[in-house]
C-alpha cells in the first residue's frame, strides 16, 4: 500500500515536469492521478493521496507565480526599450 502511494506521488512529480510550461494541465493530471487512486484504497491511502493533491496545487500555483514573474520581467524590459528609444530621438 505504502509503496504504491510513492508511485502515485512520483508520478504527481513527473507530471509536474513533464507540464512545466502548461500549469492547468499538469494541475488537471496530479488531481486525476490522485483521485482515481484515493477511490481504490484505503483511508491512509486517501491521507497520501490527498499530499499528491495539494503537491499538484502547489506546483501548479509555483509555475503560475513563475510565468506571471517572467511577464513582468519582460513588460519591464518593453518599457525600458520604450525609454531608451525615447531618449534616442531627443536632440542632444
Amino acid at each position: 500500500l505504502h509503496h504504491k502511494a510513492r508511485i502515485v506521488q512520483a508520478l504527481a512529480r513527473a507530471t509536474a515536469g513533464t507540464f512545466a510550461n502548461e500549469p492547468g494541465r499538469f494541475a488537471v493530471s496530479g488531481l486525476l492521478v490522485a483521485h482515481y487512486a484515493s477511490d481504490a484504497m484505503t483511508l491512509s491511502w486517501r491521507r497520501l493521496s490527498a499530499n499528491a493533491i495539494i503537491e499538484a496545487e502547489s506546483a501548479a500555483h509555483a509555475i503560475s507565480v513563475g510565468q506571471q514573474l517572467v511577464l513582468s520581467a519582460a513588460g519591464i524590459i518593453n518599457s525600458a526599450e520604450i525609454w531608451w528609444d525615447m531618449l534616442e530621438v531627443q536632440p542632444l
